[in-house]
């Protein structure tokens, strides 16, 4: 199941077969352990952990 955050909202996740889905490595932050756990995250968490983890700001479209 995927979610960004902001179009697919973590509430309604899409499901997503693995051999169209590219690994990109373990997480080792806040939300990597949250999700780990089997607890909640929220919207802005996640879009906070894409951010960081792409090295942009994923609020903004372009």
């Amino acid at each position: 199941m995927l979610a960004d955050g902001k179009r697919r909202r973590v509430e309604a996740p899409k499901r997503k077969r693995r051999k169209h889905v590219e690994l990109m490595g373990e997480g080792c932050g806040p939300v990597a352990e949250k999700i780990r756990s089997s607890e909640k995250i929220t919207n802005s968490e996640l879009r906070k952990a894409i951010a960081a983890y792409s090295g942009g700001n994923q609020d903004q479209e372009g």
